[in-house]
């Protein structure tokens, strides 16, 4: 699947025929909280008094066609900082990747559009292992089984939990998409590509997932270095003295470089 066709975005009215497509098969909706939808009347009802209002509720799109949701859901009051993690996904896209790179698209996005966001969680029963896969090629980490914990179509059942905090990256395990543009990140950071086009590549591979997550990048000594400035208690700007600032988008439209060329003062 060609990454550049997948998108999230807020649902909408017009969405209602493509959702009621997957949100009435009960394949997809196994694993939710919410029964299949068997009617336009009930597609369009839930699109404007669940998925819109949602605080956090975007569509996975194939052309701009809605194929599928990721719900992010914030607790309230002191608890916000925890959120829980949820998607679904028309059967007929199974095993395509699509729900990995999409969860990726939202675990990038996300800590900045609810800046008080720490802790993300996702409850996966026991027997839903391709959930569980899609989780863990993310980045979240598995952090144990609860018991007759989540009740679901009319059982109690194990769920396995996995998280995904702020300060962690999310993962980069097929870099075959993007990595024949490491020449790419490396003009965008106006820094030229070291000779070894090996050792070049392993460079590329750490440092975008680390620009995803708005690392800051700067040149020393004909050398790459990546520097987060809130662990090496260096402020960038005040002390580094940034000449500009770049976007750029290489590779897999889920990496959305931030990079940053910093001049050193002397």
């Amino acid at each position: 699947m060609d990454s550049s066709r997948i998108s999230l975005r807020p649902f909408k009215l017009s969405d209602v025929d493509d959702f009621l497509k997957w949100a009435s098969d009960d394949r997809v909706t196994r694993y939710l909280r919410w029964n299949s939808i068997t009617s336009r009347e009930e597609a369009l009802a839930h699109l404007e008094k669940v998925a819109i209002p949602h605080p956090w509720r975007r569509s996975i799109c194939l052309d701009d066609r809605s194929i599928g949701y990721i719900s992010i859901s914030p607790e309230s009051n002191d608890d916000r900082c925890r959120a829980s993690f949820g998607y679904a996904l028309a059967a007929e896209y199974w095993g395509q990747g699509i729900a990995t790179i999409a969860s990726k698209m939202a675990v990038s996005s996300v800590f900045q559009d609810l800046p008080y966001l720490v802790r993300l969680q996702a409850l996966v029963e026991v027997e839903n292992r391709s959930s569980q896969r899609v989780l863990e090629k993310t980045g979240f980490v598995k952090e144990g089984l609860l018991r007759k914990y989540g009740y679901c179509k009319g059982e109690i059942r194990d769920m396995v939990v996995y998280s995904f905090l702020s300060t962690d990256l999310v993962l980069c395990d097929e870099p075959s998409s993007w990595i024949s543009s490491y020449a790419t990140l490396f003009r965008v950071m106006k820094f030229p590509t070291c000779g070894d086009k090996e050792r070049s590549n392993k460079v590329a591979m750490t440092l975008a997932p680390l620009a995803a997550r708005g690392v800051p990048f700067y040149p020393e000594n004909n050398a790459l270095l990546g520097l987060h400035y809130k662990q090496s208690k260096i402020d960038p700007v005040k002390d580094l003295g940034p000449q500009f600032c770049f976007l750029s988008c290489f590779g897999s439209r889920q990496f959305l470089v931030v990079t940053y060329y910093l001049s050193f003062k002397h």
